[in-house]
């Protein structure tokens, strides 16, 4: 049997709330499109899940079994969807280049990215160590005064791309200065 996760978290919703109304509620959906639903998993499993009474529904036997089998699996689901989609970006960043350049202009230009929850790790050294450190992966962005005097650079796995954090603020034309 093929049963959409969609049937099921609103057979869910409705299972915890006792209602298909406040179900609707919760899940945003209008109460028939939900009413719906249920029809469509009862259908699905061959029985009723619910008896309706004047102020709601009831679980019958199949219901409550279905309902204790899927919770905790859509339960989990649900936590791990919502840790994803928890921060706007989806891994650490990793920046290098020399300590006066990142401590001046690098990350007071980055801090607002970082209060909206950009992870950043920063690595301040010498250009050739750092222009090693992106050849092997271990940064991501670099910012060298020295120019690579090395074959196959870049690196094959440098990809150009648009980011929030490659942008410019309207209006800018280069590094600030003082």
């Amino acid at each position: 049997m093929k049963v959409s996760l969609d049937l099921l978290r609103s057979f869910l919703a409705v299972h915890r709330s006792g209602s298909i109304t406040a179900a609707a509620e919760l899940l945003g959906l209008a109460q028939p499109t939900v009413t719906a639903q249920i029809r469509a998993l009862e259908e699905a499993v061959g029985r009723p899940l619910f008896d309706r009474v004047p102020r709601g529904v009831l679980p019958t036997p199949a219901g409550d079994e279905l309902a204790r089998r899927v919770a905790d699996p859509l339960d989990r689901l649900d936590a791990v969807l919502a840790d994803d989609t928890a921060t706007p970006y989806p891994r650490t960043v990793f920046l290098g280049g020399p300590a006066e350049f990142l401590a001046e202009l690098a990350l007071p230009a980055v801090a607002g990215l970082v209060a909206e929850g950009l992870e950043l790790r920063v690595a301040a050294g010498l250009p050739e160590q750092l222009l090693d450190d992106v050849a092997a992966g271990r940064l991501d962005l670099v910012v060298s005064s020295v120019r690579p005097r090395r074959r196959g650079w870049p690196p094959s796995r440098s990809t150009t791309r648009s980011s929030p954090w490659s942008r410019r603020p309207p209006g800018a034309s280069g590094c600030p200065t003082r």
